[in-house]
């Protein structure tokens, strides 16, 4: 988290916490950035994911770029998949 204020501080971004929760393995933040829109300057976002395999980074991102619930089996995944082979094996090798 304080690399997150760090980079906040920085980029003249405000964080706010809106939630955390408390696991046996860890703890999950949720947090909500905001910048001051600039006049004539489109918003870009980007995203980093960090993870193990089958953690469910990629299911993530299909709920965040759909805005739809995923449905448990890992289907907004599928909405993330670019190459054949990602269908094929149901991994993700590849989001850009």
């Amino acid at each position: 988290m304080s690399v997150l204020f760090f980079m906040a501080r920085n980029l003249n971004a405000e964080i706010e916490v809106c939630n955390v929760l408390i696991g046996r393995e860890g703890h999950a933040v949720e947090v909500k950035v905001t910048r001051p829109q600039i006049d004539g300057i489109k918003p870009d976002i980007k995203v980093v994911l960090l993870g193990a395999e089958n953690s469910g980074k990629s299911t993530l991102l299909g709920v965040l770029t759909s805005g739809e619930l995923d449905d448990g089996e890992g289907t907004q995944r599928t909405k993330v998949f670019r190459h054949k082979h990602e269908l094929e094996q149901g991994k993700t090798s590849s989001i850009s």
